[in-house]
């Protein structure tokens, strides 16, 4: 059952974007080229090996060669780099588990993310992102979507197919009504809407706690 629900209002404005200023320190360090490709193939060798690939903070505009050669990829971080749109890639990438692709300049989720049947766990926090794809409620083994500062001004009808869904982050975007399925997500325990424009409930949400 809903164990947590967050609507309370927030005073004052968004919280200040840390990232920035550390981006900003990121883009004067200067490492050259031949360097960097050496670093970077022992850092796909390291994520073949554990599963793990982590490439925050890089100022990254599109996937690098042979990340989508990494079929056993579990875990993939993309925080905080400048991508405009997920790279279409990641859809091979059918082991992914964890996608992180926060802090970067999405305006919204590429609908092959809803091809990834194993994963479990999409952040993408401090966005511009203006709406989810209405795939996503393919995606049955979701456990945390995490949308929070982001430009959302509709979810889903068919939210409520997300039946897995545990946590459900909505908090400083444009939402205005929530849809009437999201009270068939009953595995949700976390749900957070605060600094919206929710003036209504939907019908049978107290059923959710």
């Amino acid at each position: 059952h809903l164990r947590e629900v967050e609507c309370r209002a927030m005073h004052g404005g968004r919280p200040p974007n840390v990232g920035l200023s550390t981006r900003g320190l990121f883009n004067e360090i200067h490492i050259p080229k031949p360097r960097f490709d050496r670093e970077f193939k022992q850092v796909l060798k390291d994520a073949r090996d554990s599963g793990h690939l982590d490439l925050q903070w890089r100022s990254l505009t599109q996937l690098l060669p042979g990340v989508d050669t990494l079929t056993a990829l579990t875990s993939l971080r993309m925080n905080n780099n400048l991508f405009a749109d997920i790279p279409d890639e990641i859809a091979g990438i059918q082991t992914l588990v964890t996608l992180h692709v926060a802090n970067n300049r999405l305006t919204r989720i590429n609908e092959n993310v809803c091809k990834l049947k194993k994963l479990r766990y999409l952040y993408c926090e401090d966005n511009r992102i203006t709406e989810l794809p209405p795939k996503i409620t393919f995606m049955i083994r979701l456990r945390e979507l995490r949308v929070c500062r982001n430009q959302l001004s509709r979810l889903p009808e068919r939210i409520g197919k997300c039946l897995g869904l545990q946590v459900l982050e909505l908090q400083l975007n444009r939402l205005t009504k929530l849809p009437a399925s999201i009270v068939q997500c009953r595995s949700l325990k976390r749900l957070t809407l605060q600094k919206n424009y929710i003036r209504r409930l939907p019908l049978g949400f107290d059923r959710l706690t």
